[in-house]
């Protein structure tokens, strides 16, 4: 049952009806959520005054996705992947060349912001995941952009990889399970979260060539089950791209760009927004407006009239939506 948006001129930005947002998780959203997750997923909300945030897209039909973003990862516990590289070994006078994948073991990633533990509705169809997650992306991308200057240089999102119907992933069956012989849920339970920061320091320093794994996890190395295949397509149209690191557990891509290179960021603007004049029909985009602080996005509709103001209709600037906001177009 379709349902308008509250205003609360309280809290955030004001919020007509038929608007969707980008809004803080809150308890009222676990159990929902914990439906959503995978198994090692982070299901805790952020402590008070924390710099990690939890953010949930919800439209007037309900919730649709959510994304945790991490502004600095690996300096308060080390954050481990494995550098899928190439070396060569090879013979000319014999004819011989023979290319070797290679598996290092490192913190590359270390002081990067990360979108961690991406999830949305698996009741939607596959056109209204991929909308559910360019909406929720751009919309983190724009608060990302206005806190510029709390963030790392890079950003990093983890994919999950493959796993069997028994849930069992053959990329830690062939070679995580060689180091620690216990099941990676039972290590969840015991240490949190942050259970492969503690498993990695048991895992080989020395490079591992690739044709030594079974063939089931050298086929599962950088791949993602069926259902993430949406998010390769959405994170790829925002500028993210595998940098060939995967996982420690999973062997699921590590997907990376320099945070100021990725278009969204770049197009985010402070604009002054002013009530539109009436001007025969209405011609407008989608655009995504944020306050100076807190971590709520609006999505409206709204006239670009100059490169310092966006122009909204009447509604919204009655309910108090006008002067500077963060503002991003929802599509390049």
């Amino acid at each position: 049952m379709s349902t308008s948006l509250p205003v609360a001129a309280e809290e955030g930005l004001p919020r007509p009806g038929g608007a969707w947002r980008l809004r803080p998780v809150s308890d009222h959203d676990l159990p929902r959520l914990s439906l959503w997750l995978p198994p090692t997923a982070d299901r805790r909300l952020p402590a008070p005054h924390a710099a990690e945030r939890w953010w949930l897209l919800e439209t007037p039909e309900g919730p649709r996705a959510c994304v945790r973003l991490r502004p600095v990862i690996g300096r308060d516990r080390l954050r481990h992947w494995y550098h899928v590289g190439c070396v060569v070994h090879a013979a000319p006078s014999l004819g011989l060349f023979h290319p070797q994948n290679t598996l290092l073991l490192g913190n590359d990633h270390t002081g990067a912001a990360e979108l961690a533990d991406l999830a949305w509705d698996p009741d939607l169809d596959l056109p209204e995941q991929a909308a559910a997650l360019q909406h929720l992306l751009r919309a983190a991308l724009l608060l990302l952009a206005r806190d510029r200057a709390q963030l790392g240089a890079q950003l990093i999102v983890e994919l999950p990889g493959l796993r069997d119907e028994a849930g069992r992933s053959p990329f830690w069956e062939g070679l995580g399970r060689h180091f620690y012989p216990g099941e990676p849920q039972e290590a969840l339970h015991r240490f949190g979260p942050a259970w492969r920061s503690h498993v990695a320091a048991l895992l080989p320093r020395q490079l591992v060539y690739v044709s030594f794994l079974p063939e089931a996890a050298q086929a599962a190395i950088a791949q993602v089950p069926p259902a993430c295949h949406p998010l390769l397509g959405v994170l790829a149209a925002e500028g993210l791209r595998y940098g060939h690191h995967i996982t420690i557990d999973e062997g699921g891509p590590v997907f990376e760009a320099r945070l100021d290179t990725l278009p969204a960021v770049l197009q985010v603007r402070r604009r002054n927004l002013v009530e539109a004049r009436p001007r025969g029909e209405w011609a407008s985009t989608t655009w995504l407006v944020a306050a100076d602080e807190g971590d709520e996005v609006l999505a409206l509709r709204a006239r670009g009239t100059s490169p310092q103001t966006l122009a909204v209709p009447a509604d919204w600037a009655a309910a108090g939506l006008s002067g500077p906001r963060w503002t991003l177009p929802l599509a390049v």
